[in-house]
C-alpha cells in the first residue's frame, strides 16, 4: 500500500473529521452567516427598540420585560451568547426565565440547521415515494379529439 492509497483510505467520507467539517460548512455556516447578516441589518436600522416595544405586552405575560427580545432573537444564532446577554436584564427572575426559555424553546443555529435538513430530507423522501399520475397529452383536453360517436351522443342528449 502506497502513501497515496493510505491517504485516500484515511480521507473516506465516513470519518469524524471529514463529516464534521463537511456538515459544519454545508449546513451550519450558511444559516449562521445569513442570521448574523439579518441581525446586523436589524440592529443598524434601529428596529430592536421598536420590536421590544411591540413584544413588551406578550413578554409581560411570561414575566419578562421587552428588553428580553434581544437575547431571544440572538438565541436563534447561539444560545451561549444569548445566555450571556441575559445579564443585561434587570432582575434575577427575568434572567432565569429568559435562560430557561432560551434553553427549552429557542433552537440555536446548529439545531435549526439539523431541523431544516431533516425536514428537507423528509419532504424529498415523500416526493420520491409519491405515486406518479400518467401524463396526459394536450389533445385529450380538447373535445374535438373525441370520437364522432361520443360527440354525436352528447349533442343528441342536449336536444332532448
Amino acid at each position: 500500500m502506497t502513501a497515496l492509497d493510505a491517504l485516500i483510505h484515511e480521507l473516506r467520507p465516513h470519518g469524524l473529521l471529514t463529516l464534521g467539517v463537511r456538515y459544519a460548512v454545508a449546513i451550519i455556516l450558511p444559516i449562521v452567516g445569513a442570521f448574523f447578516l439579518f441581525f446586523s441589518i436589524l440592529e443598524d436600522s434601529g428596529y430592536f427598540p421598536r420590536l421590544a416595544l411591540l413584544l413588551d405586552r406578550g413578554f409581560k405575560q411570561l414575566g419578562l420585560s421587552g428588553r428580553a427580545v434581544i437575547p431571544m432573537v440572538l438565541g436563534f444564532a447561539c444560545d451561549t451568547m444569548a445566555t450571556m446577554v441575559t445579564r443585561t436584564l434587570e432582575t434575577r427572575r427575568e434572567r432565569v426565565l429568559a435562560t430557561l426559555l432560551l434553553a427549552l424553546a429557542v433552537p440555536c443555529s446548529a439545531q435549526l440547521g439539523v431541523i431544516l435538513a431533516l425536514q428537507l430530507s423528509a419532504l424529498l423522501w415523500m416526493w420520491m415515494r409519491a405515486p406518479r399520475r400518467p401524463a396526459c397529452s394536450p389533445r385529450s383536453w380538447d373535445h374535438r379529439s373525441r370520437p364522432a360517436a361520443a360527440t354525436a351522443s352528447r349533442s343528441s342528449r342536449r336536444s332532448r
